[in-house]
């Protein structure tokens, strides 16, 4: 995977709710070709009541819905210091009840999982999931395709946007799946994802700190503690986030006689990604990013247009609340113009060594000018595009 340089520091977590996680036989699908060892070795991890088969437990806090993260682990790999995690060790919330199955905060569902059969309680079912995965697991064709992501992103590809790794996928055996089901099956293998991340911290949605929601004690977490770490933690938000906005502009392959083109499906920044201690946003659920079909130049610019304005609110949020706590350590308030036009040149210089994006400056108003990257060298490139990212009245 390509990894810029980082500030050095290690993975962030904070204490938070506990999992005990039993580990039980599992069937390696697939594994990436020189991952780093991790505590989990090739086993499944599975947080659902029950006999541990392996006479192995680790502890982990939540992550989201069906993942979790390992409290006492930690792997160096390509020059960043990362937690293991685990996606689909079961389903945090009953998926139907008195608990809605998307939850954001702890105390959305707290009083429901008090009324749930403890043999459900985080437990994988075939009850389907989007079509695509059981309840609390993950589906095969899913993980598949975030390991296969995983490799394409270590050519360098999408640099300098950054992922979480998918170091391995495993199939959990039958026995280890919730009979109990509802309306409809999931009837494709049922596997988790062994994976890097970079801390337990958020832009907004699906972990306990966030950076949206509450920018100074995330700042804390993520051991940000001075203002010249806070304002090398911006730039380099900025310049990971710009590039996961052009994701799709930085490899376009040609397809008898159209292009193809990997978007988001059903993904978001404010949910999907991480937050790096050294300020990089790490995209996380890579099953979510698809190659589609895009017939010629006019519809590929109308694409990378649609990309760049769909995630371009989120980036500003998380931008604006570091903005705040900026001027709240320099003991200062801007007005808007004041705070736009600084944000202007943070982003001239985030984006000096970005390939694929330059930016042109025009009185108040900054416009980001793409120039796609095709991965055949005899493929034509079209014109510039140019996207309009901060503007005045």
């Amino acid at each position: 995977m390509h990894q810029a340089p980082s500030l050095g520091r290690e993975a962030a977590r904070e204490p938070n709710d506990t999992l005990v996680l039993r580990a039980v036989s599992g069937v390696c699908v697939d594994a990436l070709e020189g991952a780093p060892a991790t505590a989990l070795a090739m086993h499944a991890w599975l947080a659902s009541p029950g006999p541990i088969g392996i006479s192995e437990h680790l502890e982990a806090i939540p992550d989201g819905n069906r993942g979790a993260i390992l409290t006492g682990s930690r792997v160096t790999y390509r020059g960043r210091d990362w937690h293991v995690g685990i996606k689909g060790v079961g389903g945090r919330a009953p998926m139907y009840g008195n608990s809605p199955a998307g939850f954001t905060h702890l105390h959305e569902f707290s009083g429901a999982l008090e009324e749930t059969p403890r043999s459900l309680m985080h437990a994988i079912t075939r009850e389907s999931w989007m079509g695509e995965a059981p309840y609390g697991g993950q589906g095969i064709e899913n993980a598949l395709h975030a390991i296969a992501l995983t490799r394409l992103a270590e050519t360098g590809v999408f640099a300098p946007a950054e992922f979480c790794p998918v170091l391995a996928v495993i199939e959990i055996p039958d026995e280890h799946i919730a009979q109990a089901l509802h309306y409809r099956a999931y009837t494709g293998r049922i596997v988790q994802e062994h994976r890097l991340v970079p801390s337990t911290v958020r832009l907004y949605h699906q972990s306990a700190t966030a950076l949206g929601r509450d920018c100074a004690h995330a700042l804390h977490v993520l051991g940000v503690n001075t203002l010249a770490q806070l304002e090398l933690f911006l730039d380099r938000f900025i310049g990971t986030g710009i590039a996961l906005l052009t994701l799709g502009a930085r490899r376009i392959r040609t397809h008898q006689g159209a292009f193809r083109f990997y978007d988001y499906d059903d993904a978001w920044l404010d949910k999907d990604a991480f937050i790096a201690p050294d300020g990089a946003i790490v995209f996380a659920d890579l099953e979510a990013l698809i190659e589609v079909d895009v017939p010629d130049l006019h519809a590929l610019e109308a694409r990378i247009r649609r990309q760049v304005d769909r995630n371009l609110y989120e980036l500003l949020y998380g931008i604006d609340a570091l903005l705040y706590a900026i001027e709240a350590r320099r003991g200062e308030v801007l007005d808007p113009s004041s705070r736009r036009m600084g944000l202007m040149h943070r982003i001239e210089l985030a984006l000096t060594f970005d390939s694929v994006v330059r930016t042109e400056r025009q009185g108040d108003a900054l416009t980001l000018i793409v120039r796609p990257r095709f991965a055949s060298d005899e493929t034509k490139p079209g014109d510039d595009i140019h996207i309009s990212l901060l503007a005045g009245r």
